[in-house]
């Protein structure tokens, strides 16, 4: 019945009706050789080939079916066979050398076995049966796992794919083809990384690296279901754990969690934490949900496994997605919906084919909802957006960073825009599993489960991507720079409206031509008609002229179709008398009766329509034309020929003359609007044919001098000429007229022209130069200065753009009073207009005449000042509409002042937040007074008033105006509530601290509000700018672009009342902020990268010539702070002279770094990178890095005078010859106490070695004073010249110092007694002010962004707020426990980061002082840092810990997001955290540490994934030495790779460390201090630090100048 050779070994089994099953051995078959060269050995053959020889004998003899042996096989690789047998049995045999035996029996068929398979790649055995049923079964445990059924056919025989996971059977009526087990492997995508499954294990794929790594086992024990690979997989970053869902059991998860050094090693086996349920994900952190579909709920579980919360789902589902943190996708069978776990409720649903994956966007803001085959694209709320159908089934899909979505079906690679359009990008010869888009690459998985990275070709859908965008510059930019072509492309162009694109990539004439009518673009249309030459598409092109009113087109066109009854009539309606005369003539000639009877009736020619009537033997219609037109002598002659057949005339009638109508235009085009010519006209002309052969005269007067082209040898217009068109020849005159002939002429030479140089006696006028305002208008960007030369379109435009600015009439008044003060006007005579003198802003008797200043502007920024206190009064006084009219007319005025300096800036800044507080405050006050009859919305207005910024004194006057409306009201509870605020503002006035006790007597005595108001003072709110409504923590708002008002979302897009300029999103204002504020050299750097692909001599070479042009341009303060939107700075004679002596005092070094050559070896990303700091580093640098005056006393001298032993005097101190060192140390002049301790003072050189950056990146060190180097020389970037002053006011401990924000001058420290001191450290230094008002130890303060405040915590358990201008305590905020650091958030400088020793973090609002949100931590939170986005706080606590919180930026809400306990593991308090938003060894941003026990960690930070640590490396110093209190970062400005720290120690140094060295860290000591080092801190220019000790002195150190 069968039989079947063993894969490798020379044996063949077969099956027989005789109940057994056979094995045969036929290895003798190999050693059969050639047939015998004699007869006999022939014979002998010949009878053993007949009768039966010994080349195969039977092995084995397997005997065990009760029944016929329909199949058997071998296993491909084991000693197996099995067989199947009429018995209805399955039987599993074994073999080896010597026998072979039943193994087992598999029972289950109810009829005849017909065959059976081992399938190795699963390890089961299939087998069918004519009972109609196929089974499966478990080879190693011999049980059956599934069964396939058919209702009619019976099953005969199959067959597997040797390669793929299918299985064909063949029955009774036909063949079918199915899979045994689901092919698309589980994953998950987190950042750069892709966890998978395959082979029952996960893995780890890096898709930077392209590195592939098994992480963990994930076996679990069999089942009785087929299909056990895992089927979803869903990741948590921060915790590191995986959760893997299955069918196994009916529904199961698994969760892992994975240790974080596996993933390198692969060989833990981590236990796991299994349950049931349908789907499971993660939902938070450390939190995921699970479906319970038999209950319809969602549980929240722990990764302990444990339950903490249920939901019940008000839909019911079958499966769970993420969608965000907190929130879950539901899957129905007919639709999708978002519930939100906290506040269970619906967000959104859509109806949907059965949903069977979903990918969300990398911005969560998309959704792609993946069905059989179709393809739903929705929004994060789940708003319909466009649909997709396919024909075949849709395998997988990702998002590209462009919101393009890539898709895959069996065949294809495919992509749909936001729009919905879509097409094919390459096909495919098996199906993947797409798992990240970057750029041109798709990195996806195979059916095997291996990584696979596909190059695509993204042009097409990146074309349409930026057309839909309507981004043209890269339309233009892919149009001459790609191969785009095919009908497919120019039917998609010419379907979304751009035929003009399409036009550029055809070269066929007659497609050419249409979509050259579908543009409306007629030169080319001629030209395309010219090459056709056919009379259909001169035709269309007359109807598409006539169309746009281009007569001369029209006439040309009607001529070469020889359509003259058109031409006359278009010769009637412009006016064209002569050559309709001429039209007469043709038709004369042609014999055309009508067509001369048109023509005359168009000339009104009653004659002519007489003798054509005449001559076509109409006499009686001659006759009656000739009598109403009064042509007697034509009515006599025609009645003697008429004679009796007389007609005769209706009587009692008035003829009427029938003449042609007066055309509208005569012998023109009609007038056409003036526009600016598109993105596609002119730019790309070249690159299609109809550029190259353009119609002449096309822009002059069509009428009767048209000459366009010659046509048949005629000009165009000369319609006499078709009479010689051979058409009419029997017409010729009888003479042969004028015998001329062509004569053969030479070709004509130039004619020479006139030589200009010859003396004329005629006077020339010299050329007019340019006018004044329009050189203002070249050279500035500033809309005050191009409203002063009076262009007022453009000053409107550039507001529009960089403000938003739509409404410009309160504007109006403003650019007329611009426009009127730059000018000054002159009167000459009486017969001669005024004369115009244009007023430049800085112009002396010096100044060049042939060099024009910037126009005299009436608007500074001290009127701006003056107004401002002027408004102060009128509020003070009550005058709210003065006061109103005053503060606006500021916000009107600030986008056209020109400032001076970069403080100036600044102080604009704060004056629009400032005048935007009182105007909205002063409006919410008016529309109070005019609502008289509705108490409630008194009562809000004028309690939101009190949450404004206001000045102190205004704060005051509005809480007390609020107590007193809402005391009236009898809402007690409220007004209390401001009698208690107005008693903290400490009011001077008497009466009012009398008034709000009373009132906060009376509130406590009954705490009730009769009226409810839309006001929660606990809630920190803003106030709408339209609608004076509170808008909350959390709401959704719009900001104005211009003073960052908030507005409720319905008033998005409306006018703005304070500032005339319209809402816009936010997103799309920070774009245009980015593009103003993107300097030339990093569009330069840009273009570095992109030079990549083309050597790297011409990058360097390009790199350094637009190094030297930037060099080369001057490049002064004005044109760099003319980036700021709306604010400008003028250039004065002084800073002039600064770019001068900039010039000399640039670092040449500096500029020879960034020109050097770049080797083979050097990674040229990183090259790039650090030439783009270091220039950038070099113009804010070099200005600071001066002759810093020292304060007389010698830095080695100074520092061996304090440490001078007792016995200094008597010491005998060797002759030997010293020069002054280069590290730190600066000896004016050799003295013997100096030399006697110059051997103290060491440096170190830099390992010059290159650090490889894929071969190492985490390691620790130790280092102490045994670990000097070499003496060569010093790290150039950390030498020291000297002590530029010191500081020794302060009779305690300085605990904490800092220079100011972005400030290079101001410095500020706090002492433990309390006491916080500003000083400047510019010449002379000096103290600015002392702030006392702690009681005990200042633990922390920080800057606000604009230096006008510092925000301190201290021991006495009190967060305090100073204004430094006033030196005075503006705010103070009590706490139950001490508060050990502060921050000020980075963007939004409202919120107070503060962290305290009850191991709390918490925020405060700036302006209320009150506590709006908190977190809690394991430890005393000792030190933290914000981020350069304030998106993220890092904080360390006693224990050692560093934690990464999230923040969000508008409401200040709290979350902890990850705990890093790796760079400490003793457990030391954490005394440094600072953020670094860059590293060039990182390649990212950094976060350093230092704890107490002294050691140094350096994180890289994966803004990402919210902050994840990652320890690059670790420096671990020794204790008896280093007792470490606070470290730094060091500048940028090392030229070699490095992370350099700075810190102090308790041997009274300060110790620079190079972390990336395992050997010789320490590169410089600065010997200075008596007792233990506590602080350090860089100035911003780098040329400064300072550092504080134990006994209250900071030292100021001067670095050197690099050479």
């Amino acid at each position: 019945m069968c039989a079947s050779f063993h894969p490798k070994e020379d044996l063949v089994v077969s099956a027989s009706l005789d109940q057994t099953v056979r094995v045969w051995d036929i290895s003798a078959l190999k050693k059969k050789t050639a047939s015998p060269g004699d007869d006999m050995l022939r014979l002998s053959q010949m009878n053993t080939d007949l009768f039966g020889g010994v080349d195969a004998v039977v092995k084995y003899v397997l005997e065990g079916h009760d029944r016929g042996v329909n199949w058997v096989a071998f296993h491909p690789t084991l000693p197996l066979i099995v067989s199947g047998a009429d018995d209805r049995q399955v039987k599993l045999w074994r073999m080896n050398d010597t026998k072979a035996w039943e193994v087992d029996t598999l029972r289950g068929h109810m009829n005849n076995v017909s065959c059976v398979m081992f399938l190795v790649k699963q390890d089961i055995i299939a087998s069918n049966s004519e009972d109609k049923s196929i089974r499966v079964w478990d080879a190693t445990k011999r049980t059956g796992i599934q069964t396939f059924r058919r209702e009619h056919d019976r099953f005969w025989i199959l067959a597997a794919h040797p390669e793929m996971n299918l299985l064909a059977a063949g029955h009774d009526s036909g063949m079918i083809v199915f899979k045994l087990e689901r092919e698309r492997p589980a994953f998950a995508v987190s950042g750069n990384a892709l966890f998978y499954t395959k082979d029952r294990f996960l893995r780890f794929y890096e898709f930077s690296s392209q590195k592939d790594t098994q992480v963990i086992p994930i076996r679990r024990p069999g089942s009785t279901s087929l299909n056990q690979s895992p089927r979803t997989l869903s990741y948590s970053p921060t915790e590191n754990a995986v959760l893997i869902c299955s069918d196994v059991d009916g529904g199961s998860y698994e969760l892992y969690v994975i240790p974080k050094d596996s993933i390198a090693r692969g060989d833990s086996v981590p236990d796991a934490k299994r349950g049931s349920g349908v789907s499971a994900v993660f939902v938070a952190r450390n939190r995921f949900a699970v479906l319970d579909r038999s209950s319809n709920q969602v549980l929240v579980k722990n990764l302990k496994n444990e339950i903490v919360k249920k939901a019940q789902l008000p839909l019911p589902a079958d499966a769970i997605f993420y969608a965000g943190t907190g929130n879950l996708l539901c899957r129905s069978e007919d639709r999708v919906y978002i519930f939100d776990l906290q506040q269970r409720l619906v967000l959104g649903d859509l109806q949907t084919p059965f949903v069977k994956y979903i990918v969300w966007s990398n911005d969560m803001e998309s959704i792609a909802l993946l069905s059989k085959h179709a393809i739903i694209i929705a929004n994060k709320k789940l708003v319909h957006q466009c649909t997709l159908h396919e024909t075949i089934r849709v395998k997988s899909g990702a998002w590209d960073e462009n919101g393009v979505f890539i898709y895959t079906t069996l065949n294809h690679i495919k992509y749909c825009l936001p729009n919905g359009d879509s097409g094919i990008i390459r096909t495919l010869d098996v199906p993947i599993y797409i798992t990240k888009v970057s750029e041109n690459s798709i990195f996806c998985l195979d059916r095997d489960g291996k990584n696979r990275v596909i190059i695509i070709d993204a042009t097409e859908y990146m074309f349409k991507l930026s057309l839909l965008k309507k981004r043209y510059d890269h339309v233009m930019s892919m149009i001459r720079n790609s191969q785009l072509c095919g009908q497919a492309m120019i039917a998609y162009l010419q379907q979304k409206g751009f035929p003009e694109v399409a036009l550029h990539f055809v070269k066929d004439e007659r497609t050419r031509f249409n979509l050259a009518l579908e543009s409306g673009n007629i030169q080319i249309a001629v030209a395309s008609a010219k090459e056709i030459d056919e009379k259909d598409h001169w035709y269309r092109l007359g109807v598409e002229a006539l169309r746009q009113g281009n007569a001369g087109i029209v006439e040309y066109a009607y001529q070469r179709t020889k359509n003259f009854e058109r031409l006359s009539f278009l010769y009637l309606i412009t006016g064209n008398m002569d050559k309709l005369t001429k039209m007469l003539k043709i038709a004369e000639v042609k014999n055309d009766v009508m067509g001369q009877f048109h023509n005359a009736l168009y000339l009104g020619d009653v004659r002519e329509r007489v003798k054509i009537m005449e001559n076509a033997g109409h006499l009686p219609l001659a006759y009656i034309t000739a009598s109403v037109h009064g042509l007697e002598d034509v009515v006599e002659r025609l009645a003697g020929e008429l004679g009796e057949d007389i007609p005769s005339l209706p009587k009692g009638k008035v003829p009427s003359v029938l003449i042609p109508p007066r055309p509208v235009i005569c012998g023109a085009d009609w007038p056409l609007l003036r526009v600016m010519r598109g993105i596609f006209e002119g730019g790309l002309d070249a690159a299609g044919k109809g550029g190259e052969e353009e119609v002449e005269g096309m822009d002059g007067d069509w009428g009767e001098e048209l000459d366009m082209v010659d046509v048949n040898g005629f000009d165009n217009g000369d319609v006499t000429a078709i009479l010689e068109d051979g058409e009419v020849g029997e017409e010729e005159n009888e003479e042969g007229g004028w015998d001329l002939e062509d004569l053969e002429l030479p070709a004509e030479l130039e004619t020479p022209q006139v030589s200009t140089n010859t003396r004329s006696t005629v006077f020339v006028a010299p050329t007019p130069g340019m006018p004044v305002n329009q050189i203002w208008i070249q050279k500035s960007s500033l809309a005050g200065e191009h409203a002063a030369a009076g262009n007022f379109d453009t000053a409107m435009r550039l507001l529009k753009r960089q403000l938003g600015i739509q409404n410009f009439d309160p504007l109006r008044p403003l650019f007329l009073d611009l426009l009127t003060g730059s000018h000054s006007y002159l009167r000459a005579f009486s017969s001669v207009p005024v004369l115009s003198l244009a007023v430049e802003r800085g112009w002396s008797e010096s100044s060049s005449p042939n060099v024009r200043g910037p126009p005299a502007l009436i608007c500074s920024f001290s009127q701006l000042e003056e107004k401002l206190r002027a408004g102060y009064r009128s509020t003070t006084a009550g005058k709210f509409s003065e006061a109103l009219r005053i503060f606006t007319s500021i916000l009107h005025t600030i986008p056209l002042i020109v400032v001076e300096s970069r403080r100036e800036v600044d102080e604009i800044k704060e004056l629009i937040i400032i005048v935007k507080e009182y105007v909205l405050g002063l409006q919410m006050e008016l529309k109070r007074r005019e609502m008289k009859d509705n108490p409630i919305r008194q009562q809000e207005l004028a309690a939101y008033f009190t949450h404004l910024n206001l000045q102190l004194a205004h704060q005051r006057l509005a809480l007390l105006n609020a107590m007193t409306v809402c005391f009236k009201a009898k809402n007690l509870a409220t007004a209390g509530n401001f009698a208690r605020r107005l008693l903290e503002s400490n009011p001077a006035n008497e009466n009012q601290a009398k008034t709000a006790r009373q009132v906060l007597q009376a509130s406590e005595r009954n705490n009730n509000n009769v009226c409810e108001l839309n006001y929660d003072y606990r809630n920190p709110f803003v106030v709408c700018g339209a609608t004076y409504v509170p808008i909350y923590q959390g709401q959704r708002y719009a900001t104005c672009p211009y003073c960052s008002s908030r507005f409720v979302p319905t008033q998005d897009g409306r006018m703005l009342q304070d500032s005339s300029a319209r809402v816009h999103r936010s997103d799309d204002l920070q774009e245009k902020a980015k593009i103003l504020q993107t300097s030339e050299l990093a569009n330069m750097v840009i273009n570095r990268f992109s030079f990549r692909g083309s050597g790297p001599e011409r990058a360097r070479g390009e790199y350094v010539n637009k190094l030297i042009s930037i060099r080369r341009c001057k490049k002064t303060k004005k044109e760099e702070m003319a980036e700021e939107p709306g604010i400008g700075i003028s250039r004065t004679a002084e800073e002039k002279g600064e770019e001068e002596e900039e010039k000399e005092t640039v670092d040449p070094d500096l500029f020879c770094c960034l020109l050097q050559p770049t080797s083979s070896d050097t990674d040229s990303d990183y090259v790039t990178i650090r030439r783009f700091l270091l220039y950038r580093k070099a113009l804010s640098g070099t200005l600071r890095r001066r002759d810093w005056r020292c304060n007389g006393k010698g830095y080695v001298a100074y520092r061996n005078y304090i440490r001078r032993p007792r016995n200094w005097e008597n010491v005998q101190i060797p002759s030997f010859h010293s020069t002054p060192s280069n590290s730190g140390r600066w000896v004016p002049s050799p003295n013997p106490l100096s030399l006697l301790y110059e051997g103290e003072s060491w440096s170190s050189s830099r390992d010059l070695r290159a650090l490889a950056s894929g071969h190492r990146t985490s390691f620790s060190s130790s280092a102490s004073d045994s670990d000097r180097p070499r003496r060569q020389r010093t790290e150039p970037a950390y030498s020291f010249v000297g002590m530029h002053f010191i500081f020794d006011q302060c009779r305690s401990s300085v605990t904490v110092l800092k220079f100011g924000h972005m400030s290079s001058d101001i410095l500020a420290y706090g002492a433990s007694d309390g006491t916080l001191t500003v000083c400047t450290v510019a010449d002379p230094p000096s103290v600015i002010a002392q702030l006392t008002g702690h009681s005990k130890e200042v633990t922390d303060f920080d800057f606000s962004s604009n230096n006008q405040y510092i925000a301190s915590s201290s021991a006495d358990k009190t967060v305090r707020v100073w204004e430094i201008s006033k030196g005075i305590c503006i705010r103070v905020t009590y706490s139950a426990s001490s508060q050990l650091c502060i921050r000020f958030h980075p963007v939004n400088n409202n919120f107070l980061s503060v962290g305290n020793a009850n191991k709390e973090i918490n925020v405060i609002n700036f302006s209320t002082g009150r506590i709006i949100h908190k977190t809690v931590i394991d430890g005393e939170v000792t030190s933290m840092d914000h981020d350069h986005t304030g998106n993220l706080i890092f904080c360390g606590d006693a224990k050692g810990s560093v934690y990464s919180i999230s923040m969000n930026s508008h409401t200040g809400a709290l979350s902890r997001s990850h705990r890093d306990r790796s760079g400490n593991k003793h457990k030391s308090p954490i005394t440094t955290v600072q953020y670094r938003s860059f590293s060039l060894l990182a390649r990212g941003p950094v976060l350093l540490t230092c704890s107490q026990d002294g050691s140094f960690s350096f994180f890289s930070v994966a803004l990402e994934i919210q902050g994840y640590l990652t320890l690059r490396c670790s420096l671990k110093l020794i204790p008896r030495v280093h007792g470490i209190s606070r470290a730094s970062f060091c500048p940028l400005l090392s030229l070699e790779k490095g992370e350099y720290i700075v810190t102090g120690s308790e041997d009274s140094n300060v110790y620079f460390y190079d972390l990336t060295k395992p050997r010789n860290t320490c590169v410089n000591k600065l010997q200075g201090h008596r007792f233990p080092v506590i602080d350090v801190a860089w100035n911003h220019g780098e040329n400064l630090l300072a550092s504080s000790d134990l006994y209250g002195t900071v030292i100021i150190w001067r670095r050197a100048k690099t050479r």
